[in-house]
């Protein structure tokens, strides 16, 4: 390889590791709630709406009363092979804060997270929740508009959620449900809609693909030079 393509390969491996890694969409809500329904008590409010839609014209209503200081919106419909996958280290989740009404006000926190719900149907054991640590939950306490919030799949013990799941001793066999969650004060009610949720790829995925590619391309100018 040359001087100049040398600094080419390099230049583009460089811009490469600096572009977000493909996200794949999980859930956009255009045929419904996607099997999203509430869970907690109080019950809060799951529905399926139209604002704050950023993937097609749907989105997902998310409401709490002021009493409910957690709650969940939870799916058993998911996909294990992208939500267990090494390379999804994320979700991405746009959410629109609404103005007025359903706008959390409150002086104490409001955040959101996720919980995966495993199970071992070989032992009876099924619904045990594997959230997110404080670290990696995101607040929701946001100023009206639409913002894209990406949660890390970090446990409670600090590892990556997934580790949970195997088939090793203690490891939970199946992923039966995902949930986003809400945590906050009990001095405001609150209303979000969700959309455009998606599975966050490590990054550095992309720019090994990429510099992959530039390499074998190198590699055929080498031999065709030859």
């Amino acid at each position: 390889m040359n001087r100049s393509l040398a600094r080419a390969v390099f230049a583009l491996v460089v811009a490469a590791a600096a572009l977000p890694a493909r996200a794949q969409l999980l859930y956009s809500f255009e045929d419904g709630t996607q099997g999203f329904g509430p869970n907690g008590f109080p019950v809060p409010t799951v529905a399926q709406d139209t604002v704050g839609a950023t993937q097609g014209t749907h989105s997902l209503l998310f409401g709490l009363g002021q009493n409910q200081t957690f709650s969940g919106a939870l799916t058993q419909t998911v996909n294990p092979t992208v939500l267990l996958s090494p390379d999804t280290t994320a979700i991405a989740v746009d959410v629109t804060v609404p103005q007025g009404a359903g706008e959390y006000t409150g002086a104490g926190f409001a955040n959101m997270g996720i919980t995966y719900f495993g199970s071992i149907p070989s032992q009876n054991v099924f619904g045990v929740p594997v959230q997110t640590n404080g670290a990696s939950e995101r607040t929701v306490d946001l100023a009206p508009g639409t913002h894209t919030l990406v949660i890390p799949l970090i446990s409670t013990a600090g590892t990556p959620i997934r580790d949970a799941f195997g088939t090793g001793p203690g490891k939970f066999t199946d992923l039966g449900g995902f949930q986003f969650y809400i945590s906050k004060s009990a001095d405001d009610d609150m209303t979000v809609y969700l959309d455009n949720v998606r599975a966050v790829p490590e990054p550095a995925t992309g720019a090994l693909a990429c510099a992959a590619g530039l390499g074998l391309v190198a590699f055929r100018r080498r031999r065709t030079a030859r």
